[in-house]
């Protein structure tokens, strides 16, 4: 489902846009299957950009800024 759906998604915007890559490399899918797993998603989502900088990519990040 997600792969036709990923597919779909891909062919409309190399047909009707300028954007080729659609999609984030080596990035994996997830199925959350639990509300725990949604909680704990969730709150990562929510406060991820407060850790940004005690991350080991942030310098490097800083230096192309």
């Amino acid at each position: 489902m997600v792969r036709g759906f990923k597919g779909a998604v891909t062919k409309w915007f190399r047909a009707n846009t300028d954007v080729y890559i659609v999609w984030q490399k080596d990035y994996y899918d997830r199925i959350i299957r639990c509300k725990n797993e949604l909680d704990n998603t969730r709150f990562y989502i929510r406060n991820n950009p407060h850790n940004w900088k005690d991350d080991i990519f942030y310098k490097k990040a800083s230096i192309c800024q």
